[in-house]
């Protein structure tokens, strides 16, 4: 495996072929929150966590989940349809927030107050 991929985060890594015990371990230890099927055998199911949304609001289900890994957003603010930040946001565990583009102030201190332990992004600089 080339050296540039241990350092790329990975929702799911799928792995066919001939691969040793200790390749598998090296695997295991270099991405240890990718979900990887290897050979039709799984490990870290669950720990993946990377949501994307397309939308102005985050779906019912997603606001349900307990974690979260990565909750990236990819909305589009115009005049009328801007991006809903719920309360029920702050009920998740969430590590990583990433608004994709600008939001409001309003929006953004909504985020910080809601989410205080969540790393928050937005248009790819860190703002928490």
């Amino acid at each position: 495996m080339p050296d540039w991929i241990k350092t790329k985060k990975i929702g799911k890594l799928f792995i066919e072929g001939k691969i040793s015990n200790k390749e598998t371990e090296k695997i295991l230890d270099w991405f240890p929150n990718t979900e990887i099927d290897m050979n039709g055998k799984k490990y870290n199911e669950g720990k993946n966590g990377w949501i994307m949304v397309w939308d102005n609001e985050i779906p019912k289900h997603v606001l349900e989940l307990d974690e979260i890994w990565i909750l990236e957003i990819w909305s589009v603010e115009f005049d009328n349809d801007k991006l809903i930040i719920p309360d029920e946001l702050g009920n998740i565990k969430i590590e990583n927030f990433s608004l994709v583009n600008d939001t409001s102030e309003e929006n953004i201190e909504k985020l910080k107050r809601l989410l205080p332990k969540t790393n928050i992004y937005m248009s790819g600089r860190k703002i928490q």
